[in-house]
């Protein structure tokens, strides 16, 4: 299929790739003569690379195509590696790890494509290929040229286009319209409406990440300088701070991974910016900044050993043997956990605070919750209910397809969502046994199953105090606010506890702009759920 004559380490030698033969087996071939690791790295990537464009430039009229091919090792370790950074034409570029390993009897199936290398069962020392592909068509290519190297199960290929859907949903469709300039246009870089214009901040870290800054036009960190946060007071009679007082600024270029933190004290209302910082210390293109309020943690006020049992039980710490003492390492990344909700007992104690205030102010309505995957969240707002207002005539309702998610029908997001695996099993019956397991199950527990655009315009609730949306995609976003933000009563509250994901925060965005409601300050309560309080 191909023979050609190269030159290694000024050594001659041959490519050569026979009919049915895998790629690496061939690059490998060719690279016999080289002497050491780094040198062998070097020529098998660089004859893989040769190799996968070859097989690219002959199927070119399939455009099943990887824009820009290749191929390299890694052999130190991916902690700090981000998969997903904005390069080139399109807004999204993934680099795909792939162990090299094609007897991968020492790694569990079900993690061999997760990026930590000590974390997920494979060998420190094993090798990657790193294949970019782009956003056009990406799970194709990628799956065409995974099969092609010969390096990965069916099973495997599968997880491979979960991992590169969900990245796509995630990152691919920018709030901000300036992130989508190309390479060739100037630099911007943007807290893509994670950090909106104002908001209230009630945690005491402000993080940052790909998911939180986000990098377009001709600005590459960091062959071209460094992304830099900065966090400036404002004084009493001052408009706006300094800009740039270096010794207020974080800078950093290798991964977009950061935490400012110190605010657990702190009053006052603050700057936060960031700006593309280069070589030579000058500040490049389009920057952005937020304004925002610093304010108390919201923490529960109820001593109650029967609601500390009942959050350790649904978060799973409970059963978590060697946690030590934290209870906040509870989660689904954690080794043999088992929980009945993902959001961890940090969630539920600033849920209950929620809660509390509500029950303390008396605003009257139900509590709804849409998109519970077990159920977990639901039952310990149950509980809380139960607890402090024993009597209490206001209804839980659980929404929820249990089945995972609808087809995409808008291009914010993508069906990459319908091939994560969020089913319960069992669908709602699994979910009321398990509130009756923890004896929580009663009248005032409604299970909606469907679609929300199908169950929550006729869900059977007049009035709403406590509304949580747990929606990855756009369209169930909307759909839950469409059909139930009416029902808020005045004081209730309305939070979103994947501000993270591009998609459900734009949906967030996008109804309050159109429903005139932005002026209604944002809080953010956590790393990753912001909510407001409706008013009149």
């Amino acid at each position: 299929l191909l023979s050609l004559e190269l030159t290694v380490d000024g050594r001659p030698t041959k490519l050569v790739l026979e009919e049915g033969q895998a790629y690496l087996d061939a690059a490998r071939s060719a690279c016999v003569s080289t002497e050491d690791p780094a040198s062998t790295d070097n020529c098998v990537s660089g004859a893989v690379s040769i190799i996968v464009s070859e097989h690219l430039r002959r199927n070119e009229e399939s455009k099943n195509t990887l824009a820009s091919p290749g191929v390299s090792l890694v052999r130190e370790s991916l902690a700090n590696y981000d998969p997903v950074s904005f390069t080139g034409s399109h807004p999204l570029h993934v680099d795909i790890e792939l162990p090299i390993q094609t007897r991968r009897t020492v790694c569990d199936p079900l993690k061999c494509w997760e990026l930590n290398l000590e974390e997920d069962g494979i060998a420190p020392n094993n090798h990657t290929i790193q294949l970019p592909a782009w956003i056009a068509n990406t799970s194709g290519a990628a799956k065409e040229i995974a099969e092609a190297l010969d390096l990965w199960r069916a099973e495997d290929l599968a997880l491979l286009e979960q991992r590169v859907a969900l990245e796509r949903t995630r990152k691919a469709t920018p709030i901000d319209r300036r992130l989508h300039r190309s390479a060739d246009q100037s630099a911007v870089v943007s807290f893509d409406g994670f950090y909106p214009p104002y908001f209230i901040l009630h945690t005491e870290s402000l993080y940052f990440d790909a998911q939180r800054v986000k990098v377009a036009g001709n600005f590459r960190p960091p062959v071209d300088g460094e992304v830099c946060i900065a966090v400036n007071t404002i004084r009493p009679g001052e408009e706006q701070p300094p800009l740039n007082n270096p010794n207020n600024e974080a800078c950093f270029s290798n991964s977009y991974n950061a935490q400012l933190a110190g605010f657990a004290e702190a009053r006052g209302t603050h700057r936060l910016t960031v700006r593309l910082k280069s070589k030579v210390d000058l500040t490049i293109g389009d920057g952005d900044a937020s304004s925002f309020v610093a304010a108390p943690p919201l923490r529960p006020t109820t001593d109650s050993k029967f609601l500390t049992l009942l959050r350790n039980a649904v978060a799973g710490w409970l059963y978590l043997d060697g946690a030590g003492d934290d209870p906040g390492v509870a989660g689904p990344l954690s080794p043999g956990w088992s929980g009945h909700t993902m959001v961890g007992v940090h969630k539920l104690n600033w849920i209950q605070a929620m809660i509390e205030g509500l029950l303390n102010d008396k605003v009257p309505g139900d509590i709804v919750e849409c998109g519970a995957w077990r159920g977990g969240a639901s039952i310990f707002m149950k509980g809380v209910l139960d607890a402090i207002e024993p009597h209490s005539q206001r209804a839980v309702l659980v929404a929820d397809t249990f089945a995972g998610f609808p087809p995409a029908e808008d291009e914010v997001d993508t069906n990459g969502w319908a091939l994560q695996n969020f089913g319960v099993g069992g669908g709602a019956a699994a979910v009321r046994d398990t509130f009756k397991r923890y004896d929580l199950f009663d009248d005032r527990v409604h299970i909606l199953e469907g679609f929300f655009n199908e169950t929550l315009p006729n869900a059977p609730t007049f009035s709403i105090a406590f509304l949580r949306l747990d929606c990855d995609m756009y369209r169930s976003t909307l759909d839950a606010l469409n059909a139930l933000y009416d029902k808020v009563s005045p004081g209730g509250i309305v939070v979103h506890n994947n501000w993270q994901y591009t998609s459900a925060r734009a949906a967030f965005l996008d109804f309050r702009r159109q429903r005139n409601l932005e002026y209604m300050p944002l809080h953010l309560v956590d790393g990753n759920a912001m909510a407001f309080i409706k008013e009149v």
